[in-house]
């Protein structure tokens, strides 16, 4: 068996660790000490515990995505990319525990200071990219910011798939939620005659 590089432990012992104590629960000096590393050393690799905390969710994310795609290609309709979208990332949220412990670790401990939300990373880049692609082909309002498309498309099945409800409880119904939730996205997000349009807070026309 390969050994583990030593960023490869690091990683290991930090996911571990946030796993069960959260950002603010977790020190530098402790996943130094379960890696087996120098404390350090952990600075060579990552600039600060943010950074590692972010290098591990993407970690999870690569390892799920190398199983089954999270991301569907964009080389097809807008309503079947959605509804994939939705699929895919309601199963990536309820299958990844780890991920669901973070996120919801992060729910709790964000602050100014200790910014562990969603940020600018290759994998969110990727997301960004596809939703661009389908505003060039007009199938998504381009009046929409691509940051905003991506954020309600997060929030709505990660939400869904980590919080209880009770409401939406067997998997019959969860399958129709999906299908509903897919169908308004969609509806939501392809461009409306001008005419249509309702002028935004702000005055002008969205």
């Amino acid at each position: 068996m390969k050994e583990q590089s030593k960023r490869e432990r690091i990683l290991d012992a930090a996911r571990s660790l946030f796993v069960e104590h959260g950002y603010a629960g977790t020190s530098m000096g402790n996943i130094a000490k379960q890696a087996g590393v120098n404390h350090s050393l952990l600075f060579h690799y990552f600039d600060n515990k943010e950074t590692l905390w972010q290098t591990v969710k993407e970690a999870i994310v690569q390892e799920a995505q190398e199983i089954g795609t999270i991301l569907p290609d964009t080389n097809r309709p807008l309503a079947n990319f959605i509804e994939a979208v939705v699929n895919n990332s309601v199963r990536f949220y309820t299958d990844n525990r780890d991920m669901a412990r973070m996120i919801h670790w992060q729910r709790l401990q964000q602050s100014d200071t200790a910014r562990i939300g969603v940020s600018r990373t290759a994998a969110t880049g990727e997301w960004l990219n596809a939703i661009a692609d389908y505003q060039k082909r007009g199938e998504i309002d381009p009046a929409c910011p691509a940051e905003f498309v991506l954020t309600l498309l997060l929030s709505v099945t990660s939400s869904f798939a980590l919080d209880q409800n009770e409401l939406i409880a067997l998997p019959a119904e969860r399958e129709q939620w999906m299908k509903f939730c897919a169908e308004r996205l969609y509806l939501a997000l392809t461009p409306r005659p001008a005419k249509e349009r309702q002028p935004t807070a702000s005055g002008t026309r969205g």
